[in-house]
């Protein structure tokens, strides 16, 4: 009888031992690879709902900026508003011309360093700071995306240009009343050797 069970194992069949151990190698790949594809699907998950925020800040920007196109300045304030699963906040902020270094760009003459700058025409245009934050919560952990541009009242804009304009042909009319009288030639002064 023993040569039997010896032929029945030269046979090809397999201990306890090495089929536990084929058992244990395979749950740990499968292990592994069920927690692959679990963290795959939450990146995922994640991915997919930043996109949505991103589109929906990106579509709140073109909203505040088709609304400058049409010559309707934004409102300053917070609004908030939920969309889906969405929170999104939009703020407009004016902003100082004069704070910002940027009166140089609308006056017509610039001012000398160390003086102080005059306050802003009224033909200064309207700067705004439009954000937008739109935030979602996954799990316990608050995520948000935001977006920022720059904004401006067209119409004051305009206005600007007319005014630099006529201040650029005001120096303009007052160069060429310069170059017509002409200017006294400085004395040559004699060296003696």
């Amino acid at each position: 009888m023993s040569e039997q069970s010896r032929s029945r194992r030269a046979g090809g069949a397999f201990t306890l031992l090495e089929v536990m151990a084929a058992v244990a190698v395979l749950g740990f790949t499968v292990a592994m690879l069920s927690r692959g594809a679990i963290q795959g699907m939450r990146y995922e998950g994640d991915a997919s709902r930043r996109l949505g925020a991103s589109l929906l800040a990106d579509r709140a920007l073109f909203e505040a900026e088709s609304a400058l196109a049409l010559d309707v300045p934004p409102v300053p304030g917070r609004q908030e508003r939920e969309d889906g699963e969405f929170r999104l906040v939009l703020e407009v902020a004016p902003l100082d011309p004069a704070a910002l270094g940027l009166p140089a760009l609308f006056d017509a003459r610039p001012s000398e360093p160390g003086t102080p700058r005059p306050p802003p025409s009224p033909a200064t245009p309207k700067l705004f700071l439009v954000t937008v934050h739109v935030a979602w919560t996954e799990g316990l952990v608050e995520q948000s995306v935001s977006r920022a541009t720059f904004a401006y009242d067209a119409s004051d804009l305009a206005q600007v240009l007319e005014a630099s304009e006529a201040g650029e042909g005001d120096e303009a009319q007052a160069e060429a009343r310069g170059k017509e009288q002409p200017e006294a030639e400085p004395e040559a002064e004699e060296l003696e050797p």
